[in-house]
């Protein structure tokens, strides 16, 4: 994953951790959706697969069906806060694919915003028109009937 230029504070909180399913099933291009998500990450955030040598603040777990065989103990105490994607779900809510790194982005900036992150406001996703927090954005905009 690339490197982006890192904010001062972001040595650990600008770091997004990132663990995959073993791709048994997968539903969705994972990696595809990694790299999308990577280009509408806001500056001084980064991705990292690397276990880390503290807990992550804020990571992504990248399920390719909605089994989530990963979403295991020993992985959730890699990290405080993760974000988990389990085929077509996000944190179990129903997300199309072509609208879930945004989705996931918004996720990202509300908990960095949340804990105390660099990220005070709410920012619009280039190309998207929710600036909403990203429950409401799930059941308001997207959730099917």
């Amino acid at each position: 994953m690339s490197d982006v230029n890192l904010h001062p504070y972001s040595a650990t909180i600008g770091l997004i951790g990132v663990k995959y399913c073993g791709g048994c099933n997968p539903l969705i291009d994972r990696p595809g959706l990694v790299r999308e998500i990577e280009k509408l990450l806001p500056p001084g955030c980064r991705l990292a697969t690397d276990r880390p040598l503290n807990r992550w603040e804020v990571a992504l777990l990248v399920c390719g069906c909605p089994i989530a065989c990963a979403d295991r103990p020993a992985v959730r105490s890699m990290a405080r806060h993760w974000i988990r994607v389990g085929g077509q779900t996000l944190d179990l809510d129903f997300v199309p694919e072509d609208k879930m790194a945004g989705v996931i982005v918004l996720k990202i900036r509300e908990l960095k915003r949340k804990h105390g992150d660099m990220y005070e406001n709410s920012h619009k996703i280039p190309g998207s028109p929710y600036v909403n927090h990203s429950r409401d954005f799930v059941q308001k905009k997207i959730t099917p009937a």
